[in-house]
């Protein structure tokens, strides 16, 4: 989207994404859904307290996990949720200190990780617009320049953040601030992981659930994400993550042979393994459409450390949705095509989440 377009002129989704073009009659239709949705919420769970009364049970209630994943979570209760079930699995005392405490800390983080968040924080939802508004603003503090421009490097710029005000005080300054303070108490916190392209699209997404004023709880439920439900996935060796690769390649065998076997045939491999990655590191972030993301989400986040295999679950059904078009491809390019284009064929969020429970993909 070009800079100069206004903001005033694009119409904005509940997180702040420009509206993808759709027909009205689809429009009019996910409207219909929500309100759907909502008034049966409300029929369930008329207030917040009645949904975290269940959510904070040792086990999960079946009648609160059948409504996420057929409903997904109300919006205005999302944060809470998130939040409530972090809160249980990894508790944390007096999480502001604790959140402040990791940030004085941030002058012990290398050069290569300093750098490395500088350079992704303009690339993170570039079309979201409260990032975007801070990549302009970042822009015009550089001098009119690009954030990566040669007025000022990227490492001078990182090093400069690392004494500045906003390098400490939660809730200071733009999306990006927020963002980077996230990112490097992180690395701080578990140095033993660092920190991994993707985790700044993570981070970014729980910034905007949560908000930019709760950007503390923001960052323990975001660590929550990396170190605990996905545990191993971001770690230098990436052994978890490949682990699961090699156990979705199992699954998909297991589950439709055929379409496997005709990957096999005309690409010579499990076409799958070159997006299941991407997949599973930004769970699904810049494959769907929002609204597709955060029902991903919610069931991703109702299966605590149990994640993984849902996100498992979650690519098969995908795959399958996609396995008519697959199967009709006779080259290597086509059938990557089709699955670097996922979003044009999972377009109904409540059809993906059922498949992933259909006895062909569970």
């Amino acid at each position: 989207m070009s800079a100069s377009i206004q903001h005033e002129e694009v119409e904005w989704d509940e997180l702040g994404f420009p509206v993808a073009f759709t027909s009205k009659r689809h429009r009019r239709r996910l409207r219909l859904r929500q309100f759907s949705s909502d008034s049966k919420w409300n029929a369930l769970y008329p207030t917040l307290d009645a949904v975290l009364a269940d959510v904070r049970a040792p086990i999960l209630k079946e009648e609160l996990r059948s409504m996420i994943l057929v409903h997904g979570i109300l919006p205005s209760y999302r944060a809470t949720v998130y939040w409530t079930l972090a809160e249980r699995h990894s508790p944390v005392a007096d999480v502001t200190a604790q959140y402040t405490a990791l940030l004085q800390r941030t002058a012990e983080l290398s050069e290569s990780e300093l750098k490395q968040i500088e350079l992704d924080l303009p690339r993170t939802f570039c079309e979201q617009r409260d990032f975007r508004t801070a990549a302009e603003e970042d822009m015009a503090a550089n001098g009119g320049a690009a954030p990566d421009g040669s007025r000022t490097t990227m490492m001078e710029r990182a090093l400069s953040s690392v004494t500045a005000g906003t390098a400490y005080t939660p809730g200071a300054g733009n999306v990006h601030d927020a963002l980077r303070r996230m990112l490097r108490a992180f690395c701080v916190q578990h140095a033993h992981i660092g920190y991994l392209q993707s985790q700044n699209f993570l981070a970014g997404f729980l910034l905007l659930i949560f908000g930019r004023d709760d950007e503390v709880r923001a960052y323990w439920a975001f660590q929550h994400l990396c170190a605990h439900m996905l545990a191993g996935y971001y770690e230098p060796s990436m052994a978890a993550l490949m682990s699961d690769c090699a156990l979705f390649s199992s699954m998909l065998r297991q589950r439709l042979p055929r379409l496997a076997e005709h990957m096999e045939s005309v690409a010579g491999c499990d076409l799958s393994q070159l997006f299941l990655p991407r997949w599973l590191l930004c769970v699904f972030l810049n494959c769907f459409p929002i609204d597709i993301v955060l029902r991903v989400w919610d069931a991703v986040w109702i299966s605590g450390t149990s994640a993984p295999r849902t996100l498992l679950e979650i690519s098969l059904a995908v795959v399958a949705t996609c396995e008519h078009d697959l199967m009709s491809t006779s080259n290597f390019a086509d059938g990557a095509d089709v699955l670097k284009n996922v979003g044009v064929h999972v377009t109904d969020s409540a059809e993906l989440l059922v498949l992933t429970s259909t006895p062909a993909c569970s």
